[in-house]
């Protein structure tokens, strides 16, 4: 029983290797209940997180930061002037019990010096550093802190300690002005009373303001900014400001859905990314969290070399750099916990770190290797967004990035994310198989089909120098969490698939379709992997991935570009649904002995072995899906079901020196019309894939699948395919579009003989009509037959493109001109456009005076008219001047007309009235 126990534990270590060198872990499962999930040593590194408290203690700044040992656990919180924390330390290896510290840090931010003062409490164990005596009474100065230190009792054991009473107050003396500007985006009040203009207001040093501020629509409210020290005192809206020293105050009010940054390690708020970077620079954590879910507006945003932006998923903060954190044997359904939208023309240049927050699962079974797990941190890129990363900067992409935005990756740079294993042949049967050298160079495919590479969803392109590496967890059940770094593009040589020396290369995930896309723009080749271990008991290991063919998913589309040079240095297996794609003007070289074997459908589904079917997929024949995609359309299993691999040569697969094939079956190899391929044919019979014969799943079988040198589709259905068995070594096939089949003559045209009645030799279509064609047609001249002069097609016609050479103006012609594509020309006129004025009233007219109205045209052109004198408007009757008669006098009064429009006088009559006279 040992020597079988000793031989698997061998057998799994050196499948480690294995697994090493090529993919990331699988599990193995040997039976009695020991499971074993292989991969490379890895383990999750949480930095220390930190978070600020939020008291109704005026001027207090509070932070905390989390256990010192990732391993326990810790956690402050604030209600009032009240604050408690807890600290709970763990066991390791069983009787090993362990402490962990925790940290509040409480700072005099009144803007003067000033008393802390509270009481508190201790209970459950443990210690307090910092005050003592259930008290403290102590004078700050401004921005100076009073640090505690809160440590747990042994083993898994909490404490409590209860902060109760605090109070702060400033010992600044005498009267002082603090000047209150209205703000935009908002309004509010102080002591009641709302402020609309600039406000001076005067209190006693240590006298409190109560402000109140209110966001009005579409805005929040941010801080009370004091312009003076350009430092804000408070982000609660209702509080109350004690200003000792000259200040001018008010709120600062910003775009409801504004993102919201802060540094690890304080209490500080920012909505300017750029400033909290600087701010992080200037700091000692040198970490910028997204706060809330909230959009980045347009802008040009920097991340300093020394500065990781951190997108969180969880309430720690934490930050996992090469390595994620693992779940161990255990799945939890992804959901978003706090997202960052980039607007349109939001551009953040990364020098340092980008870092969006997730988990990888590593639960035995069903697929889960590598999936994310739980809360994660999301980038949502709109249009027009885009994040570069410099040399020397990291991208780790254990959360998502979506959208319709794109990631660039300079010289230098590299990228993280998860590589999520789906399905392989089974512990115990895969790592015999790895370990069994009787399986290796005999053409057998390596029995790992379905993995994915998604974190990042929106066009990544590594240029030439970056690099990216995809991470996947496991669970071991003696050696608890592992994990291994799986290298997807490197510039360096080795160490890599993709070994891109120039150009660039853009992953794509296909949110439509489920597709991983590569577009090869370079030079690159499909390479090897070779890794020297040092191992447990067996010593120094070196394993190479080409002891089997790398196998190439179904949902993967690779595809290079006109002037890429792509050279597969590794044996591979183009699986169903897989593509590869050579566009016209790209070179893809099969390296000497490299063999390429293209699948097709029904060949992947039908090996048999003794007992019944081999399906290398699931039972319903489907691939697996993926478990999870941040921005998922729909099942994505469909859109492979059915399909064979498929290569699309539109430029150059030159394997004179290697070997293409196809199962029997024959995959998709075709040409839109442009493609060569240059064959020897390779002498291999027959292609293994791993199988599961026991229903223990223990037991394997390597079921065998025809394959022949390649076979090539032709559109035309009366000979369907082109067979390379038996042709000559190096023999190049071309795709002739006239004939619509691959053949050896030329890419141009039918094979005909030397007459003008001649059928194609090669497809056997007739010449319709049997002429030979002469120079091609143009604008004015037919092709003709150059054996009898027929015309076999009439001259084109010119095709004329216009252009204004000259544009018209108001008085001035202009000038048309069409060109055709041979060259001849003539010109149009356009007529003169005429001016079109408008008018204004430019000196009004009034009663007496006369006014004048101006027309001036687009060009400039200018003239004016004359506006008549309104003329008086006589208004009615006024009586002024009243003189009353007496006794012996007469009187009088003046009847005055006026203007109604200037007030002007009119006219003026004098009315006399008659003496009384005496009464007797």
């Amino acid at each position: 029983m040992k020597k079988i126990q000793f031989k698997r534990i061998v057998a799994t270590v050196l499948f480690l290797a294995m697994m090493l060198g090529v993919f990331p872990p699988v599990e193995l499962d040997f039976g009695n209940g020991f499971k074993l999930d292989l991969g490379g040593w890895g383990f999750t590194v949480p930095v220390s997180a930190a978070g600020p408290l939020t008291t109704s203690v005026t001027g207090l700044g509070a932070t905390w930061t989390d256990a010192s040992n990732s391993k326990g656990s810790a956690n402050w919180s604030a209600s009032g002037n009240t604050i408690t924390g807890t600290a709970t330390g763990y066991t390791q290896y069983i009787v090993s019990k362990k402490t962990i510290t925790t940290q509040l840090t409480l700072t005099n931010n009144l803007g003067s010096e000033a008393v802390l003062k509270f009481s508190y409490n201790l209970s459950g164990g443990g210690s307090v550093s910092g005050i003592s005596n259930n008290s403290y009474e102590g004078t700050l100065a401004n921005g100076a802190s009073l640090v505690i230190k809160l440590t747990s009792p042994s083993g898994s054991s909490t404490n409590t300690l209860t902060i109760t009473d605090i109070t702060l107050k400033s010992t600044a003396t005498g009267n002082v002005t603090t000047t209150f500007k209205p703000a935009d985006g908002g309004s509010y009040t102080v002591d009641g009373t709302a402020i609309t203009a600039t406000t001076e207001l005067t209190k006693g040093a240590a006298e409190s303001y109560a402000v109140v501020a209110t966001p009005a629509s579409g805005y929040k409210f941010f801080g009370w900014y004091n312009e003076t020290t350009g430092k804000y005192l408070s982000n609660t809206a209702s509080t109350s400001l004690v200003l000792p020293k000259t200040a001018t105050v008010y709120p600062v009010f910003i775009s409801a859905d504004a993102a919201l940054f802060g540094v690890s390690g304080t209490s500080d708020q920012y909505f300017d990314l750029n400033a909290a970077c600087t701010a992080a620079t200037n700091g000692s954590t040198k970490t910028v969290v997204l706060l809330n879910n909230g959009t980045l507006p347009a802008g040009k945003y920097t991340i300093p070399s020394d500065v990781t932006l951190l997108i969180p998923y969880n309430d720690a903060n934490t930050v996992n750099k090469e390595t994620p954190e693992c779940h161990e044997n255990a799945y939890t359904a992804p959901s978003v916990y706090r997202t960052l939208t980039m607007a349109s023309g939001a551009n953040i240049t990364v020098n340092g770190a980008l870092n969006v927050g997730g988990a990888q699962s590593a639960k035995m079974g069903n697929g889960y290797n590598g999936c994310v797990s739980g809360p994660y941190g999301l980038i949502s890129m709109t249009s027009g967004s885009a994040i570069t990363l410099n040399n020397g900067s990291n991208l780790y992409a254990w959360g998502y990035i979506i959208g319709s935005g794109s990631v660039t990756a300079e010289n230098g740079a590299t990228v993280y994310e998860s590589f999520q294993l789906r399905d392989f042949r089974g512990g115990d049967v895969t790592s015999s198989a790895a370990t069994d050298s009787n399986n290796k160079n005999t053409y057998h495919v390596f029995p790992m089909s379905q993995y994915y590479l998604q974190n990042i969803e929106v066009p990544l392109t590594l240029e030439a120098g970056a690099k990216e590496n995809a991470y996947m967890s496991a669970t071991i059940t003696l050696a608890g969490v592992t994990g291994s770094n799986v290298p997807i593009i490197s510039g360096e040589n080795g160490g890599a698939m993709f070994q891109l020396s120039s150009g660039s290369i853009t992953k794509d995930f296909n949110e439509s379709t489920g597709r991983t896309e590569f577009k090869i723009d370079g030079t690159v080749s499909v390479s090897t992997i070779s890794m020297t271990m040092q191992l447990a008991m067996i010593g120094s290991t070196t394993i190479n991935s080409a002891d089997f063919n790398l196998p190439i998913p179904g949902h993967m589309t690779v595809t290079a570009l006109s002037g890429s040079n792509v050279t597969l240095a590794q044996d591979l297996a183009l699986l169903p649904g897989s593509e590869l794609y050579i566009n016209a003007g790209a070179t893809c070289i099969v390296a000497e002995g490299v063999r390429i074997v293209a699948y097709s459908w029904n060949d992947w589904i039908s090996g048999t072995y003794e007992g019944g079917q081999a399906y290398f997929v699931h039972a319903d024949k489907h691939y697996k899906d993926l478990w999870y995609s941040a921005s998922k359309k729909g099942s994505f299993v469909a859109q492979r079901r059915e399909k064979d691999a498929l290569i699309c040569v539109d430029g150059i697969v030159d394997a004179s020196l290697g070997a293409v094939y196809t199962t029997s079956g024959g995959a998709n190899i075709y040409s839109n019309g442009t493609g060569q391929v240059i064959t020897t044919p390779g002498t291999e019979t027959t292609t293994y894939q791993l199988f599961q014969t026991g229903s223990d799943d223990k037991t394997k079988a390597w079921i065998a699948i025809a394959i022949t040198p390649a076979v090539l589709t032709n559109g035309n259905t009366t000979y369907p395919t082109t067979i390379t068995s038996g042709a000559a070594s190096g023999t190049t096939y071309y795709y002739n579009t006239d004939c619509d089949m691959w053949v050896t003559h030329g890419a141009t045209g039918h094979n005909y003989d030397d007459n003008c009645d001649a059928d194609c030799n090669v497809c056997g279509a007739t010449r319709t009509p049997p002429h030979t064609p002469g120079a091609a047609a143009t604008c004015t001249t037919a092709q003709t037959c150059t054996v009898c002069g027929a015309e076999i097609k009439a001259a084109l016609g010119h095709k004329y493109t216009e252009e204004v050479t000259t544009a018209a103006t108001c008085t001035e012609k202009g000038v048309k001109t069409f060109t055709c594509t041979c060259g001849d020309t003539y010109t149009e006129e356009i007529a003169a456009l005429g001016h079109k004025y408008t008018e204004k009233v430019t000196t009004a007219a009034t009663c007496t005076e006369k006014g004048v109205k101006t027309f001036t045209c687009t060009c400039g052109d200018t003239y004016t008219e004359e506006i008549a004198a309104l003329g008086h408007t006589e208004g009615s009757v006024v009586v002024e001047n009243n003189v009353a008669p007496d006794c012996e006098n007469t009187g009088s009064y003046d009847n005055v007309v006026y203007c109604t429009v200037c007030n002007a006088e009119l006219s003026r009559e004098t009315v006399t009235v008659d003496a009384l006279g005496h009464t007797e």
